[in-house]
């Protein structure tokens, strides 16, 4: 919470959360047919919206929450490792809606 904090006071006009692992945990996101989560948290809004759709719920998948800045700035919260002492040497996420050079 302290982290998300200071998020907020660095880039309150634009910070806006465009991936939460927890919430789409609680709301049962429903699954596909091989057990792959269908629906990401965050949609694309048409042809001009350049915001990236994060996805972490698949195995080994550690995203936590994204948070975006700015039009190509984000704020990534990692899940430690589970079985350490809250140790973050890897990360294992998809990114969609990509553009080349933005």
């Amino acid at each position: 919470a302290k982290h998300c904090s200071s998020i907020q006071k660095t880039s309150e006009s634009m910070m806006r959360v465009v991936y939460d692992f927890d919430l789409l945990l609680a709301a049962h996101v429903r699954f596909g047919e091989r057990g792959e989560h269908t629906e990401p948290y965050y949609k694309v809004q048409g042809e001009m919206d350049t915001t990236l759709v994060f996805e972490s719920r698949f195995e080994c998948g550690n995203l936590q929450k994204a948070y975006q800045l700015s039009e190509s700035q984000y704020e990534l919260l990692i899940r430690p490792d589970l079985s350490t002492t809250s140790n973050m040497q890897w990360f294992f996420f998809r990114v969609s809606n990509t553009r080349a050079k933005l």
